[in-house]
């Protein structure tokens, strides 16, 4: 049996090639914030649920809702990079191993200051594809 959950849609990003054959299958932000099959090994930031071609919007299902997380980058931090708590403060930082992988950014800093932007909460849970 098949069934669709729509909590937690993403809707506004546009595929960066034709991922019509890749329904239901996971997907990643590239850093042009764009939706994009996984290479093998990447761990996937949602499940695409339509069948769009390059440039449509691709509605894709997260299993964390989409916050505003507070950020102090140590290095830049692109569109589609992992987050993860820095361990002391409140803040979180570029996740350095798979394992604290907590978040996707949605928008990108060069600030090396602490800087508020969006995300994907994901607590890594989706996996490895």
């Amino acid at each position: 049996m098949a069934f669709e959950v729509l909590t937690n849609l993403l809707g506004t990003q546009v595929a960066a090639v034709d991922l019509s054959a890749h329904q239901y299958g996971p997907v990643v932000i590239d850093t042009a914030g764009k939706w994009a099959v996984p290479a093998a090994g990447a761990v996937a930031h949602g499940v695409l649920l339509n069948k769009p071609t390059a440039g449509q919007v691709a509605q894709v299902w997260c299993i964390g809702p989409i916050v505003k997380v507070r950020l102090v980058a140590s290095a830049n931090i692109a569109i589609g990079d992992f987050l993860s708590p820095n361990g002391t403060t409140a803040v979180f930082k570029e996740a350095v191993t798979t394992n604290d992988k907590a978040a996707v950014a949605l928008a990108a800093s060069n600030v090396a200051a602490e800087v508020v932007i969006p995300a994907i909460f994901t607590a890594g849970i989706l996996g490895v594809v």
